[in-house]
């Protein structure tokens, strides 16, 4: 335990600016891994939309057939 505590490699200060580095990386990271899903989950909202708009239009143009189909 004294071996590590008196350790040139683990002194304090020493590597400080690369620890504040790796976080800051490392937050930069999830930030635009953020970002990236959320433009996906926007252009998936819209295309579901889209999609559900077209099952309707078609629904109503099948459904005003129906109607104007004589009754035999």
């Amino acid at each position: 335990m004294i071996a590590l505590a008196t350790s040139p490699a683990l002194a304090p200060g020493k590597g400080a600016p690369y620890v504040i580095a790796a976080y800051i990386v490392f937050l930069a990271l999830v930030l635009i891994y953020v970002a990236i899903m959320a433009r996906r989950l926007i252009r998936t909202q819209r295309d579901l939309a889209e999609l559900k708009r077209e099952v309707e239009r078609r629904e109503a143009l099948e459904t005003e057939e129906r109607e104007r189909e004589p009754v035999a």
